[in-house]
């Protein structure tokens, strides 16, 4: 897109706002930028503008669009290693969750043993007394 076409759009955009029912007035009507967000419903996902400017020294001849919050494109290599680090941690969270459900049963046994610990030792207690006596 160059400066003429941004122009362009801006001015329909402008006056569509003010002219048709239905849409808001320019001074309401949000600029925003188109962001890509895996697994989203609803609305676009968008950031918001922060501003624009123009390109000097090695970007003259630009008009930067300065987004509300930092963006930055991800080569395949990278999303490849997130994506494996995503599949490593789902993993280790599986393994996770099954020593959790491993411990209960161990705990639970414990208990049983220290129940007929306790249960053994009464008798052998009373025994000792009366042997005593």
């Amino acid at each position: 897109m160059n400066l003429e076409q941004l122009y362009n759009t801006i001015v329909f955009a402008y006056d569509r706002s003010n002219s048709y029912s239905g849409h808001l007035p320019a001074e309401q009507t949000e600029v925003e930028i188109k962001v890509k967000v895996i697994g989203t419903a609803g609305p676009q996902p968008t950031v918001k503008v922060k501003h624009l400017t123009a390109g000097i020294d090695w970007d003259s001849g630009k008009i930067i669009i300065v987004p509300d919050v930092d963006l930055r494109i991800c080569g395949k290599d990278e999303i490849e290693e997130v994506k494996e680090k995503y599949e490593n941690l789902a993993m280790k969270n599986t393994e996770i969750q099954q020593l959790k459900k491993k411990n209960d049963s161990l705990k639970a046994q414990v208990e049983k043993l220290k129940t007929k610990l306790e249960t053994l030792s009464k008798p052998h207690a009373k025994a000792s007394n009366i042997q005593q006596k």
